[in-house]
């Protein structure tokens, strides 16, 4: 019973080194690409996030879109996803994610 309603373990890609990481304007990579997806799909949920392209590059788009994620979650809106505003991200994805399978 436990194997079919526990929800599956979290994989956590955001690095822990060095400790002031940030994703940032011109950054390349699958981490970029993995915030622009979970920022599409709690746009489905909550409605208030405009869709992006999921193509890795984290361009103007996706900093207006991480700065205003950002302002609505109490953070000072910098545009680059830093330790608490992966956190903060990746617990709002989890919920939606949850959300979903539930409906």
């Amino acid at each position: 019973i436990l194997d079919e309603t526990s929800l599956p373990a979290p994989v956590i890609p955001f690095p822990s080194y060095p400790s002031d990481y940030k994703i940032r304007l011109g950054d390349k990579s699958f981490l970029v690409a993995t915030v622009q997806f979970m920022l599409n799909e709690i746009g489905v949920i909550y409605n208030v996030i405009d869709t992006l392209e999921i193509d890795g590059m984290y361009g103007e788009k996706t900093a207006e879109i991480i700065r205003n994620f950002q302002e609505r979650g109490g953070l000072p809106a910098t545009g680059e996803v830093d330790r608490r505003t992966w956190a903060i991200l990746a617990r709002i994805y989890n919920i939606s994610m949850h959300y979903i399978e539930q409906y």
